[in-house]
């Protein structure tokens, strides 16, 4: 994954979305988000911290990815 990075405000902003989802969701969404961030070896059981979140959505193409695939799924973007 190529690193190129977004600008702080949206990163925190896309970050705190994720963190306000209601179970089962906001862990589902950890959970794919972390495993992408590293190449599939994040712990299952593991949930990742604010401050991880926020370094791995640093990085665009995995912001846009995250970005888009929250958006649709809260069907802001059809």
């Amino acid at each position: 994954m190529e690193y190129h990075h977004f600008m702080p405000e949206r990163v925190e902003s896309l970050a705190d979305r994720l963190l306000s989802l209601g179970e089962p969701w906001r862990s589902r969404f950890l959970h794919v988000v972390a495993n992408q961030a590293t190449s599939w070896s994040w712990e299952n059981g593991q949930t990742p911290t604010r401050e991880e979140v926020v370094s791995w959505l640093g990085n665009a193409e995995l912001y846009q990815r995250t970005k888009t695939l929250l958006d649709v799924w809260q069907g802001t973007q059809l």
